[in-house]
């Protein structure tokens, strides 16, 4: 929303999906106007062969490499090292984040690599923003809070250990199922039966919705709309209900399922650390403390 304000670029409709393309499709007009060069060159990288002669493998020179997830206040750039190539999709690159510490890198093992701070794979088909080092002066690195020789010692570090290129190639990426229908949404398609079920569902009262004994076919949809219903209209449900609804939203915030970390004591800790930082902002501490006072909101409402 900031980028669209700045730029007079209208973007009205929260959560509209359509509004939102509409504004990216602006922006990138903006950019094809004022900056012919730069949109030209990411244009290119939509290919796999352009980005390939930037991406080398196995140990790559260093690759300026732009993403949101490395957001930070100076950019959302570093430099990264391309090790090798995943031994089960050939459309991965497996690189490492030079701003982090090589030491459990080079200790990692097949089975934790992937797990490793700094380690993550890049799609070659997913138009990666990626420049070679040599765009990278030395009056940019520090507008980026990139530390260029600290980068380049990590570099050398990595490319002469060997070892690590063979572990690298071992590694087999593995996706573990997740036993919450939260998670399993796109599992497959509901059957049409289902379907028509769902209909009558919309067309039902909130406290009507789960008192309708229909018989669904797929086993996912029953624990589906108890969900849906605890999520949008609790004060429905009936006191049996109510307490498991808040059985689940404790368990929930305590355990998640899955690989997700951000539990409720990581939460909590994550806001006080950030608002002790000398690093974040005054405008940023306050909506922490926005948060903060949401989540003890939400933590009575729980937990009570």
């Amino acid at each position: 929303v900031a980028l669209t304000e700045a730029n007079n670029i209208e973007q009205v409709g929260a959560h509209d999906a359509l509004v939102d393309v509409r504004a990216t499709i602006a922006i990138a007009a903006l950019i094809k106007e004022k900056q012919p060069k730069l949109y030209n060159y990411y244009f290119a990288l939509r290919k796999k062969t352009q980005v390939k002669k930037i991406v080398q493998t196995p140990f790559g020179d260093p690759v300026l490499y732009t993403a949101a997830f490395f957001s930070k206040n100076e950019g959302c750039s570093r430099l990264i090292t391309p090790i090798t190539h995943m031994k089960s999709n050939a459309n991965a690159i497996i690189c490492f984040d030079l701003s982090k510490d090589t030491a459990p890198l080079l200790q990692a093992t097949e089975e934790t690599l992937l797990k490793t701070e700094g380690v993550f794979t890049l799609s070659i088909n997913k138009c990666p923003f990626v420049s070679p080092l040599n765009v990278l002066t030395d009056q940019l690195a520090i507008k980026l809070g990139i530390d260029k020789n600290l980068a380049l010692y990590r570099h050398q570090q990595i490319i002469n250990q060997p070892k690590l290129l063979m572990t690298a190639r071992n590694v087999v990426e593995t996706y573990e199922g997740v036993d919450d229908v939260d998670f399993q949404l796109y599992d497959r398609f509901f059957g049409d039966a289902d379907q028509k079920r769902f209909n009558i569902i919309r067309q039902a009262e909130p406290k009507e919705k789960l008192s309708l004994h229909l018989d669904f076919e797929d086993s996912r949809v029953a624990p589906m709309l108890f969900r849906h219903v605890g999520r949008n209209w609790s004060e429905v449900l009936n006191d049996e209900q109510k307490r498991k609804w808040r059985s689940f939203c404790a368990n929930r915030t305590l355990n998640p399922p899955g690989s997700i970390k951000m539990n409720w004591n990581f939460f909590k800790r994550k806001i006080e650390e950030k608002l002790a930082s000398t690093e974040i902002s005054a405008e940023e501490k306050r909506v922490l403390a926005d948060l903060k006072r949401y989540g003890e909101e939400l933590e009575q409402r729980i937990f009570g």
